[in-house]
């Protein structure tokens, strides 16, 4: 009786063997099929990814990448600071020739060099020196500074000089106005806004970690052209002195770049 049970055991266990071996190779090829498909999913994945992952690579090097390689022989420090230095002075001097009623402290820049005032050359000269000196100094740089980099302080230095092309509106009454070139200096002048904060991230992005000094001018470009603008706004009794802080971080970072290597 036991030995009859343990032959039977046996003889079922090799039916199953057998049953599980056919229904495996009926199922085989489906499942390599299947796992053939898993494979070249993943595979089609990973290379999306590594796609995409040297687009990124690529489009950062190109943006942040100089323009020319190795050193570039257009370079002069001090015709580029010199120039820098007239043009502060110039601005400084400004409000000198102004009629009474102007202040530095609640008039702008763009107010010294207004439609309709006699001394408004020496501001609109300090403009277009500033412009002339930012194109010469991007030019100058296009082996050292990001492409992007370029690009906006271009823009920087050609809205400058269009600013002194186009006057601001004059803050005295009864001078007569050109809404048309009114507009136009606003435009410049938020256009040349952009152009410098985004330049001076564009240089932070591709600065070298080591250069803490030029790392902590860039921070402080960025946010001078972010933040001040917005305080101007706010603080109308200061915005003359507001603007004038912002346009001594842009000279002193624009100096600081020509003295630069």
């Amino acid at each position: 009786m036991s030995w009859t049970f343990w032959r039977l055991l046996a003889r079922l266990s090799i039916l199953v063997c057998l049953f599980t071996t056919v229904n495996c190779q009926h199922q085989w090829p489906a499942i390599g099929q299947a796992s053939q498909q898993c494979f070249q999913k993943g595979k089609a994945q990973r290379d999306k990814e590594a796609k995409k992952e040297l687009m990124k690579i690529s489009l950062r090097n190109t943006l942040l990448s100089p323009i020319e390689a190795g050193n570039n022989p257009r370079i002069t420090k001090g015709g580029i600071s010199m120039t820098l230095l007239i043009s502060a002075v110039a601005l400084l001097a400004a409000p000198r020739l102004m009629p009474a009623g102007y202040s530095w402290l609640t008039h702008t820049t763009s107010e010294s060099a207004a439609q309709g005032l006699a001394g408004a050359w020496l501001a609109r000269l300090g403009f277009v020196l500033f412009g002339l000196a930012v194109i010469w100094l991007a030019a100058a740089k296009t082996a050292v500074w990001a492409r992007t980099a370029v690009w906006f302080h271009l823009v920087f230095g050609v809205c400058m000089v269009a600013t002194a092309a186009f006057a601001h509106h004059p803050w005295l009454e009864g001078v007569p106005v050109d809404p048309v070139e009114d507009f136009l200096h606003s435009l410049t002048a938020t256009m040349m806004g952009f152009a410098f904060a985004f330049g001076a991230m564009a240089r932070l992005l591709q600065r070298e970690a080591d250069d803490r000094v030029g790392r902590v001018w860039d921070v402080t470009a960025v946010a001078a052209a972010t933040f001040l603008p917005m305080l101007m706004g706010a603080q109308p009794d200061i915005i003359g002195l507001l603007q004038r802080a912002m346009f001594a971080v842009a000279y002193g970072w624009y100096v600081r770049e020509a003295l630069q290597k």
